[in-house]
């Protein structure tokens, strides 16, 4: 009777109970009221730096161009996150290509980043000015060719550099995007706006401008740090500080160190200094010791009654191997030469992502 009986020597008062009986066995048989929306998520992968150094790109190469998506084939069962985001360090031109310390990457590239399953990349990177403005204008035309959005660089001073995304339930994510410097390069004075520049202000007001114009959730990725440590520094700290503060950011994410660094916990919000390389000619052949070994992040987000915030986060190792070139999850590494560096790839994600679920141990062969 959900507790609506009344005694009998109560009976004048009879309709009035029966009256709020009814309203309150209304209320406990509907669901729950409409004003109070139920959390919907979003889940986004980030991953470590797509670098195409010589090897990779002569080993891609056709009578008719260039193919990387055998390369990139394995990976794909590792993007499964409702969205799938890369870091494109380097930029994509029809001109010859070219490996470091100035790169040229064939734009067929983008065709193998669409296929494993990216929706976009961030492209704003030391690299960025490599092949000048006309480098980062094919790089943007090549993407969204590609069907890629981007982030981090735009064509036209009154464009975006804010990555737009949409998941299947309505959620909208913006990435936006900056980079330390570009090795010495300068933007010409008359498109300073092309390619952003990391500056505290500047990506709060990107921060800002995503959220006002219907974001629901906002990651800065940021392309900084020192080359090859596996600790953050200062500057990335105290960055990473103030942005996390801010209600307009969700996220940190970084790139650029070429090896994997720590994970943390700041104001609530996850910041992960760096992800290593995804997929480069970088490695311990090249006297890089952990170059080939990256991670993919996955960061899951809920939002209620338009308030965003962070559920859960959890990372795959990566390992590229050489010679094919392919890149893969390093659980699933099976030639046995191999097995030593997907073993110290999983070893090394999970002491520097502590605050993130993933795998601890290495698979027995």
């Amino acid at each position: 009777r959900n507790g609506c009986a009344w005694p009998r020597k109560r009976l004048a008062m009879k309709r009035i109970t029966a009256l709020g009986c009814v309203i309150s066995t209304l209320a406990l048989s509907l669901p729950a009221a409409a004003a109070e929306e139920a959390p919907t998520t979003v889940s986004i992968s980030f991953s470590g730096d797509v670098l195409a150094h010589n090897s990779l790109y002569w080993a891609a190469e056709t009578a008719s161009g260039y193919d990387f998506t055998k390369m990139f084939a394995p990976l794909k069962p590792t993007l499964s996150a409702d969205i799938n985001v890369c870091h494109l360090e380097t930029p994509l031109t029809t001109n010859p290509p070219e490996s470091y310390p100035v790169f040229s990457t064939p734009v067929e590239l983008a065709t193998a980043l669409k296929m494993v399953g990216f929706d976009g990349c961030s492209i704003a990177s030391n690299h960025s000015l490599d092949q000048g403005t006309t480098g980062v204008v094919s790089t943007l035309n090549t993407m969204r060719a590609a069907g890629l959005h981007t982030a981090g660089a735009r064509k036209a001073s009154g464009g975006t550099s804010i990555g737009w995304y949409t998941s299947t339930n309505g959620l909208r994510f913006a990435q936006i995007a900056f980079s330390y410097g570009f090795n010495g390069r300068r933007l010409p004075a008359d498109k300073w706006w092309m390619v952003n520049l990391i500056k505290e202000k500047d990506i709060m007001a990107a921060a800002a401008r995503a959220k006002s114009q219907g974001a629901d959730v906002v990651v800065a990725t940021l392309h900084w740090g020192t080359e090859y440590s596996t600790r953050s520094n200062s500057m990335q700290r105290q960055l990473a500080a103030a942005l996390t503060a801010s209600p307009n950011i969700d996220a940190v994410v970084g790139h650029h160190a070429h090896v994997l660094q720590e994970a943390v916990m700041m104001n609530g919000k996850p910041v992960v200094y760096g992800m290593g390389n995804l997929w480069s000619g970088q490695g311990p052949w090249k006297d890089q010791q952990y170059g080939q070994q990256g991670v993919v992040v996955t960061l899951t987000f809920a939002v209620e009654n338009g308030v965003t915030r962070y559920v859960s986060g959890s990372y795959v190792p990566t390992l590229t191997i050489p010679g094919t070139w392919q890149v893969m999850d390093a659980r699933k590494v099976t030639n046995s030469r191999q097995w030593g560096q997907a073993c110290q790839a999983i070893s090394n994600a999970a002491m520097q992502l502590k605050v993130l679920t993933g795998p601890k141990t290495c698979p027995k062969h």
